[in-house]
């Protein structure tokens, strides 16, 4: 967790790209559950992805219910 623009900047910088599957929503899904137990006022989620989802157990539906409850 940051607020820091540069080093934020930089871990995107620094990034790896993997081939394979993608499972996003299940990455978005932890990413909610984190930035809500951070205890910041208004947390945001930045979410990059190398492709379509193609191997999550959560749904894009679900994810969008969860972020919108919390």
């Amino acid at each position: 967790m940051t607020s820091d623009k540069t080093l934020l900047k930089a871990a995107i910088d620094k990034a790896t790209y993997a081939s394979g599957g993608t499972n996003f929503y299940d990455a978005v899904m932890d990413a909610a559950f984190i930035a809500k137990d951070s205890g910041g006022a208004n947390p945001i989620v930045l979410a990059l992805t190398d492709g379509e989802d193609n191997s999550s157990s959560n749904s894009a539906d679900s994810v969008i219910d969860y972020v919108k409850k919390n």
